[in-house]
């Protein structure tokens, strides 16, 4: 069997975070393949950033091959002839070069949010420092436009390519693919649920106490938690009688978004927080609020429903797709819809139900998962 590169450095840190999702995934899928082709693989990285204790012990454990970044670049490896092909989690520029030369490349594209939602009106309000909130503020004019159509050449050129076989995570994603990209062929696109990526709390670690609403990556305009804030904030003062409070993940106690809050002591600001903290943050939630402007897949709903917990959601893009009929659903725009919702768990029969939907859904996302998984660990050796 021809020797494949996985390209670890596109899962290391980018900038000061440790994990991001494409490359949690990658971690993931080189654990699967590690474990099952061993001899075949080519570990590639730089071992002067982060990368997880785990990963590092697979390789050693099972002898893989391992291959610097301070020692050579991918096209000084592939000149030497160190490998045939390439799989890569994340698609970086540099891999256009071996396109372009035919090398066989297998790559997952996660989603095409930088075409399908570029901005939003409150975007600015996330921008750290003066400079990036100027460039947010353009964004939301000529800039838009000019990226869009950067990224349209760019990218489009290279999956182009005959040697280039994309893996993504959705039909969504797929049929987005091929809406903006309509030379690729679709059956040359093959849809492969993302891998699980999560461990459930154990029934001894005792969840947070008292009810509360749980809303993830807070920091992130993306994932609209400034409407689901101001509809909290609004249905708190019309129906005080509601009681809970709402934890806002990533977000730091001088917030902006928290600025005009009227209810300031039902809301508590949490920064980052390690994984198993998150998972009992899941665990203990009243309910989920995730009505997310655009995913490619979307794990925080699963993550959620695998403890039975009610999850009000945006029916935009992928999410739908993954969630099934499990969510209460909202257009994330509209902040009285995103209240009505959470005024509607208050319902304890539609409490339950959703309850047991969340479980049922999750059981059968979770399957096709590890199904998934250990069709795309062949997929990239075939």
């Amino acid at each position: 069997m021809k020797k494949i590169l996985f390209d670890l450095s596109s899962c290391q840190p980018a900038g000061k975070t440790k994990f991001h999702g494409g490359g949690v995934y990658g971690y993931i899928v080189f654990k699967a393949l590690a474990e099952k082709y061993p001899h075949d693989v080519i570990a590639y990285y730089d071992d002067s950033r982060f990368l997880p204790e785990d990963i590092l012990s697979l390789v050693r454990e099972k002898n893989i091959t391992v291959r610097l970044a301070k020692d050579k670049t991918i096209p000084e490896l592939y000149e030497h002839s160190e490998f045939e092909r390439l799989y890569t989690p994340l698609w970086r520029d540099e891999y256009g070069s071996f396109a372009r030369a035919g090398v066989p490349i297998t790559v997952t594209e996660h989603g095409l949010r930088n075409l399908e939602m570029n901005t939003d009106v409150y975007e600015p309000m996330f921008a750290k420092g003066f400079s990036e909130y100027i460039k947010a503020l353009l964004k939301q004019t000529f800039m838009r436009r000019m990226a869009r159509k950067g990224h349209l050449r760019k990218y489009g050129v290279e999956i182009n390519y005959p040697g280039i076989r994309i893996v993504t995570v959705s039909e969504h994603s797929k049929a987005s693919i091929c809406r903006y990209y309509p030379s690729v062929d679709p059956d040359s696109i093959k849809v492969l649920y993302s891998p699980n990526t999560s461990e459930p709390v154990s029934d001894d670690n005792d969840p947070a106490d008292g009810k509360y609403y749980l809303v993830v990556s807070a920091n992130r305009w993306l994932k609209n938690p400034y409407r689901t804030i101001r509809a909290l904030d609004g249905l708190f003062t019309s129906h005080p009688h509601i009681d809970g409070k709402v934890i806002l993940l990533g977000l730091g106690e001088d917030s902006r978004l928290l600025s005009r809050v009227r209810n300031r002591d039902r809301f508590i600001t949490k920064g980052y927080v390690d994984r198993d903290e998150l998972e009992r943050l899941f665990k203990g939630a009243y309910a989920l609020l995730y009505p997310s402007l655009n995913e490619g897949f979307g794990y925080p709903p699963i993550e959620a429903m695998k403890y039975g917990v009610p999850v009000i959601a945006s029916s935009f893009s992928s999410i739908s797709e993954i969630c099934g009929d499990a969510p209460l659903y909202v257009n994330p725009y509209s902040e009285d819809e995103i209240a009505t919702r959470v005024l509607q768990l208050e319902d304890r029969h539609i409490f339950e139900s959703r309850r047991e939907a969340s479980l049922e859904r999750y059981r059968l996302i979770e399957e096709r998962q590890r199904r998934d998984l250990d069709t795309l660990v062949d997929y990239i050796m075939s």
